[in-house]
C-alpha cells in the first residue's frame, strides 16, 4: 500500500501526534518534516533523520522542498540533496540549487550545484547567479560567491562577490565588477546599486571608477530650439555669456569651437521638410548610437529617471571624452576634459550640457577639419546639441590657445 509518512519533528526532535504540534518552550517557530519515507538513526551520539522522496520542511512561514533531507538535532543542521528549492515569502526570496546546507537557529541557507536565487519585487525580479550561494533570512541578507550574475530589468552586472542587503534594498558588487545597460557599463573596484520604487536609483562606483555611456536617438527626433530658452547650472545659475570677458573665456565662432558646414548640411539635410528620395526616414525614426562619453576618476554616481541615466557625477581624478557618431558610427571629432570634478546632465539618452570644476584643462578638436582649441580654467562647461559640441564656456582665470592644424600642434609640442 503506497502511503505517505509524514514526520512531525519539533528542533529537539521529539516526536508528537500532528494534533499536538506545539513549539518548543524557547523556540519561535515550529520545525516539520514530510517525505515519503522517513528513517531515525543515532549516528554515535547525534539523533539524525532522514527524509526520502517529495520532501518537505516547514519553518515557520520558510518552506523547503527536495529529493532528500537529513536533519541533524545536534548540529541544529539539515543537509538538502537534489531539485532543492527554499521559498521564504516574507523576504520574497526563492532559491533552487543542488545542494543546500540549512542552519535551522538562523535560518542560513548555503546553497551550491548551480544555485539561482530570484528576489521578488513588485514590477520585475532581481536574479542572481553564482557558483555559492548564501541566504541569511533573518537578516534579509543574500550574499553570492565565485562568477556571479545580476539580472535586474536592463542591467546585468558580473562579478566575484555581491551582497544583497534587502532591508536597504541595495546590492554591493565587490572583485572586479562590471555593469552593463545595453552597450554602456560601468566598472570600478566596488560598485554599488540602490534600488528604490523598484527601479535602480543609482549606481555607485568606489575606487578606480570608469564609465563607457552610449547616447542614442529617440524614434521621433524633437527638433531643439534654444532660443529663449535659459540652461541653469547645478547651482540654479544662469549659464550666460559673460558681460567681463576678464572674468571668462568663451570660445570664439568662428573658428575655434565651430562646427563644419559639411556638418551643418548634413544636419540641415536630415531635418529638413523636402526629401528627394525615401532612404533614411526609417533609420531617422529607429534608436541608434549617436555619440559616447568616456569618463574616469577616483569615485561616480550614476542617477537614474525612469530607468535612464539622467546625471552622472565623478569626483577625483575626474577626465571625459566625448565622441559624436555620425551614421552609427564614431567621427574624428572629440572634446576631451578634466578636473577635481565632471558632472554630466543627459536627456533621453543625450548628452545635454558637461560640466568640469577645479583646475580645468581640455580641448576641442574638429577631426578632419583640422585645428584645435586648448582651454584652462576653474570652470568649464561643453552645451551638447544635436550631438554636436555646440558651445563652451570657461570661467575663472580663464585661458584659450587655438591652433591652426596638427602639425603646428606637433610642432609647439615639440618645441615645449
Amino acid at each position: 500500500m503506497n502511503y505517505t509518512l509524514k514526520l512531525i519533528l519539533l528542533l529537539s526532535l521529539v516526536f508528537v501526534p500532528a494534533s499536538k504540534i506545539l513549539t518548543q518552550e524557547g523556540e519561535k517557530e515550529k520545525y516539520i518534516i514530510e517525505a515519503d519515507k522517513t528513517e531515525g538513526i543515532m549516528e554515535g551520539e547525534e539523533r539524525v533523520i532522514i527524509g526520502t522522496g517529495n520532501v518537505k520542511i516547514t519553518h515557520g512561514k520558510l518552506v523547503i522542498t527536495c529529493d532528500k533531507g537529513t536533519s541533524y538535532e545536534k548540529q541544529d543542521l539539515a543537509i538538502l540533496e537534489k531539485n532543492v528549492v527554499i521559498d521564504d515569502p516574507d523576504k520574497g526570496y526563492h532559491l533552487t540549487a543542488g545542494y543546500v546546507e540549512y542552519h535551522k537557529n538562523d535560518k542560513h541557507s548555503i546553497a551550491t550545484q548551480t544555485p539561482i536565487l530570484t528576489i521578488k519585487k513588485e514590477e520585475e525580479p532581481i536574479r542572481v547567479e553564482s557558483e555559492l550561494m548564501e541566504m541569511f533570512s533573518e537578516d534579509d541578507i543574500g550574499i553570492a560567491r565565485g562568477n556571479v550574475w545580476i539580472y535586474y530589468q536592463d542591467i546585468i552586472a558580473q562579478c566575484d562577490l555581491a551582497t544583497y542587503y534587502g532591508k536597504e534594498e541595495t546590492i554591493v558588487l565587490e572583485g572586479d565588477p562590471v555593469a552593463w545597460q545595453d552597450e554602456s557599463r560601468l566598472a570600478g573596484e566596488v560598485i554599488t546599486l540602490y534600488i528604490k520604487d523598484d527601479e535602480v536609483d543609482k549606481i555607485f562606483i568606489d575606487g578606480g571608477s570608469r564609465m563607457i555611456y552610449y547616447t542614442r536617438e529617440e524614434k521621433e527626433k524633437v527638433e531643439d530650439n534654444m532660443d529663449g530658452n535659459k540652461i541653469t547650472d547645478e547651482t540654479g545659475e544662469n549659464i550666460e555669456e559673460p558681460s567681463n570677458p576678464g572674468e571668462e573665456y568663451i570660445t570664439p565662432t568662428p573658428p575655434s569651437i565651430t562646427v563644419p558646414e559639411e556638418v551643418i548640411m548634413e544636419r540641415e539635410e536630415e531635418t529638413g521638410e523636402e526629401e528627394t528620395t525615401g532612404e533614411g526616414i526609417e533609420n531617422k525614426r529607429e534608436k541608434k548610437t549617436t555619440g559616447r562619453v568616456d569618463t574616469y576618476g577616483d569615485v561616480m554616481t550614476a542617477y537614474f529617471e525612469d530607468g535612464e541615466v539622467a546625471r552622472v557625477l565623478i569626483e577625483g581624478n575626474a577626465e571625459g571624452i566625448y565622441y559624436p557618431y555620425e551614421n552609427g558610427e564614431p567621427t574624428d571629432e572629440r572634446v576631451f576634459a578634466s578636473g577635481n570634478r565632471i558632472d554630466v546632465s543627459l536627456r533621453d539618452e543625450q548628452v545635454e550640457r558637461i560640466r568640469i570644476t577645479g583646475d580645468v584643462s581640455g580641448f576641442y578638436d574638429p577631426g578632419k577639419e583640422g585645428g584645435q582649441t586648448r582651454v584652462y580654467g576653474d570652470v568649464m562647461v561643453i552645451f551638447i546639441a544635436d550631438n554636436e559640441v555646440d558651445k563652451i564656456i570657461i570661467r575663472g582665470k580663464a585661458k584659450g590657445i587655438y591652433y591652426h592644424g596638427r602639425e603646428e600642434e606637433e610642432k609647439r609640442a615639440i618645441k615645449e
